[in-house]
């Protein structure tokens, strides 16, 4: 079942593709038409603010593991289109976000691991989720990288 690992074997399962959620997102980035990432899809994203993005996601979804871990019991959610315009991303230097994703969910890695698989059972409160654990906020995390890096693909795939 997602967001419930099987024991010690599957936490750091788990824990390991988290931590190579990063790789995808710069093979994506790497390979992609670099004329290209500026300029935005349908949904009114460029690649370049979904790399900003990542950063951003991973900083509150770092923050809110370390706190369910400390015993917090409410996460509160975020807006991320809001984001994206409030914060400039457009602006932002993605070189820099990329570096701090990498940086912030190794860091994270590092903390899971540390924490053993007991920590994916710690659970809060979401108004908009519902019930989460910290083995939900890893899957979760899982799949944003695979998701966003073939976002960036396709934003910044040559015309046919």
């Amino acid at each position: 079942m997602v967001g419930e690992p099987a024991g010690r074997d599957g936490w750091a399962a788990s824990v390991a593709a988290f931590a190579a959620g990063p790789a995808l997102v710069r093979r994506a980035w790497e390979s992609a038409t670099e004329g290209l990432r500026a300029v935005p899809g349908p949904e009114g994203w460029s690649a370049n603010d979904v790399a900003v993005h990542l950063s951003d996601a991973e900083l509150v979804r770092a923050f809110r593991i370390r706190i369910m871990c400390a015993g917090a019991a409410r996460l509160d959610p975020f807006d991320e289109d809001a984001w994206r315009v409030s914060l400039r991303y457009a602006a932002a230097d993605t070189a820099l976000a990329l570096d701090a994703y990498e940086a912030t969910v190794a860091a994270t890695a590092d903390l899971l691991r540390r924490m053993g698989a007991e920590a994916a059972a710690r659970a809060a409160s979401h108004p908009e989720l519902g019930n989460v654990t910290v083995a939900t906020l890893v899957e979760r995390g899982i799949e944003h990288a695979a998701a966003h890096a073939a976002q960036i693909r396709a934003l910044t795939a040559p015309p046919a």
